[in-house]
Formats: C-alpha cells, structure tokens, sequence
C-alpha cells in the first residue's frame, strides 16, 4: 500500500512538473513582460493544487468505485480549476484578463496543443522503425 501511494505522489509530482514547464510556455508568450521562472512558478502552482485535487479523486476512485465515466469530467474540472489559478495568480503580477479567456485558459490551450505534438512526434517516430 505504502508502495502504491509512493508511486502516486512520485508520478504526480512528475507530471506537475512537465504540464508546468509545457504551460509556461503559454504564460510566458501571453505574458512577455514577465521573465520565464514567474511564468514557470505560475504555471507550477496552479498545477500542483490540479494534481492534488487528482490523487484525492484517485484515492477517493479506488474507496468507492466510480464509474468511469466520471474520469474525464473530473479531469476536466482539474484542469479549469488550473487555469483558474494560473490567471488569477498572474494577476498578482500585473497580467489583466483580457477578452473573454484568461491567460490561464489561453495557456491551457498552448499545453493541449503541444501535447498533441509531442503524440503526434512519438507516434510518428515509432512509425518509422
């Protein structure tokens, strides 16, 4: 059991960090008067409270067995929730909502399509072995 949350809390901290660095990216280009740490740490907070609320919905899951239809709802929400802290947090650093989207929505946006790329590369380099 201790193994099993070990495990959790190590690839949860892991995947905070690489959705923090690809978002950063977002935040910094939405935000250039900014330097790149703020954005990072930015982007690293609103991800952190996002894989908190993650694991106690996986260990909430592995209790009560939910459906599995619930997972992408809920993964929904945590990445809104993500974006909601990122836009709310850059606020502190002078960064205005501007339009309809907030920057953390807009840097949400950049982290799909650079995950979609980064799939789409992965897919087709083992293509060509």
């Amino acid at each position: 059991m201790a193994g099993a949350m070990l495990q959790v809390l190590v690839g949860g901290a892991a995947l905070t960090v690489v959705f923090a660095l690809l978002a950063s990216v977002g935040v910094k280009y939405f935000a250039r008067h900014i330097p790149y740490s703020t954005a990072f740490l930015i982007s690293l907070v609103g991800f952190a409270v996002g894989t908190v609320l993650y694991v106690l919905y996986f260990i909430t899951n592995t209790a009560m067995a939910l459906p599995n239809s619930v997972d992408g709802l809920f993964t929904l929400v945590v990445i809104s929730v993500a974006g909601t802290i990122i836009t709310k947090m850059a606020r502190n650093y002078g960064v205005e909502k501007t339009g309809w989207l907030g920057i953390g929505a807009k840097s949400i946006f950049v982290l799909v399509c650079l995950s979609w790329v980064i799939v789409a590369i992965v897919y087709l380099g083992m293509q060509l072995q």
